[in-house]
């Protein structure tokens, strides 16, 4: 299962049409975009599942559900249509829509998209448990027999679709939920970067300041739970444990999860009922000149907005020293969980962009209401390349993306036996292998020892 909605949130201004087409690109030499990559990694994986069957069982397909917003749901469906589902049979693909929330801005109104209505924005990337709740979705899972679900966000060009290790990590902890996650050293950025191209690099751990969540434990003996980065004091995110030499909190969140079927039944449920919806208290006629609507919040919404306003997470007073992937050990917050997140946004109304109050719930959200939780450590350098600011920031870009592949698959090939040959300094290049070939680099003996490929290119059957 794969949240599409990501697309909506980049903050570069491009029309909602083309969102989908032109921002899953990331520049491979074969030209695939990040879904063609995904796709062809269930292609694979389901040949390799067919392969290890020796009892004559009957084979059975990945469903691939995906979640997309009002803004990107044509726009996906057509892509995948024009390219017939990238050899995937049409009933294994389903879409589904999130939801929306109005916007708001800071000092507590409605914005206006335009005089008549107001601006919304998709639930966010949490808003896929109410959605597949809504859309029948769970029943359909249910009905094909599906137990166990891989979620991850669409924006990871290394996720590894329905990873079987993890599949069977999960299984085998009997967890309601689990998550793979990178750990967070204390390192210099710059060295960070420098690597070693015929082996791993030599530092690419996620870093203090990373924006992505880390895992704790609400309260003394409370579960697990993800705190966002922007929610973490820049102090506790750089804290060390002087027992152990690293970071207090350094199990990061990389958006790659594992849910029992049964599990999210139980937090839907949950969700609906815990969540807070803002109301409108006068209605709004096309004689109204105002551009925004007075808002009125229930009590509970208040209070979640004075808590969300109230900055950075502080860390509770008996919290564990511990900082180690393992459930018993994790360290603890004091802080109660939220049925809102707050992001400030440049949200389009009647009057251009202006910054306002992005209401949204969270994947992780999820965690909270897990009896059991398995954490999964993976290297950053083979499963987390995310795409999620254009060409030009300083991080986490398509080209970012792009070159974490190649050089995955680089080291793949010479690790098989193969030769790299380049006219450019190799650190600006690679090959790429196709899913089709490998799912995570095995099987390439046969196609790579002995042969030289020229980089840039695609390796092939």
């Amino acid at each position: 299962m794969v949240s599409a909605e990501w697309v909506h949130d980049l903050e570069a201004p491009i029309p909602r049409v083309v969102l989908v087409e032109c921002l899953s690109y990331i520049g491979l030499p074969s030209g695939k975009s990040l879904f063609q990559l995904q796709a062809e990694r269930i292609l694979r994986i389901q040949r390799l599942a067919a392969e290890a069957v020796t009892d004559g069982s009957p084979f059975v397909p990945i469903s691939w559900y995906i979640m997309t917003s009002s803004f990107t749901h044509e726009a996906t469906q057509r892509f995948f249509e024009s390219r017939k589902y990238f050899g995937l049979d049409r009933s294994q693909v389903i879409f589904f829509q999130q939801g929306t929330i109005p916007c708001i801005s800071k000092d507590r109104k409605f914005i206006m998209e335009t005089p008549y209505r107001v601006a919304r924005a998709p639930d966010g990337n949490g808003g896929v448990y109410t959605a597949l709740k809504f859309s029948r979705l769970l029943e359909d899972m249910a009905t094909r027999g599906i137990k166990y679900i891989d979620c991850y966000g669409v924006d990871n060009a290394l996720v590894r679709v329905a990873d079987p290790t993890f599949l069977g990590y999960f299984i085998d902890k009997g967890a309601a939920a689990a998550a793979k996650v990178v750990r967070k050293e204390y390192v210099n950025i710059l060295v960070s970067i420098l690597y070693t191209w015929y082996g791993r690099p030599q530092m690419w751990p996620a870093y203090p300041q990373e924006r992505v969540g880390v895992f704790v434990r609400r309260g003394k003996g409370g579960p697990l739970a993800v705190v966002e980065y922007s929610e973490l004091d820049p102090s506790l995110a750089s804290a060390i444990d002087q027992a152990t030499g690293r970071l207090r909190f350094c199990w990061s969140n990389v958006c790659l999860h594992m849910f029992a079927l049964d599990f999210l039944n139980q937090v839907a449920n949950g969700l609906e009922k815990d969540s807070i919806i803002p109301i409108i208290t006068m209605p709004l006629s096309k004689s109204d000149k105002s551009s925004k609507l007075s808002l009125e919040f229930d009590r509970s919404l208040e209070s979640s907005l004075e808590s969300s306003r109230s900055s950075k997470l502080s860390s509770g007073s008996d919290r564990s020293s511990e900082s180690s992937f393992e459930p018993d050990k994790s360290p603890e917050l004091s802080h109660e969980c939220e049925s809102f997140h707050l992001a400030e946004k440049k949200i389009p109304s009647v009057h251009g962009f202006e910054t306002g109050l992005k209401l949204e719930q969270f994947i992780f959200d999820a965690f909270t209401y897990a009896p059991s939780t398995a954490l999964f450590e993976v290297l950053r350098e083979e499963e987390f390349a995310p795409v999620k600011n254009a060409n030009g920031a300083k991080a986490d870009t398509p080209d970012t993306a792009r070159m974490l592949v190649l050089r995955l698959h680089t080291r793949w090939v010479t690790t098989a036996g193969g030769f790299i040959t380049h006219s450019v300094p190799l650190y600006a290049t690679g090959v790429e292998v196709s899913p089709l070939c490998s799912y995570m680099g095995e099987g390439l003996e046969q196609i790579c020892r002995g042969r030289s490929f020229h980089a840039p290119c695609e390796i092939t059957f």
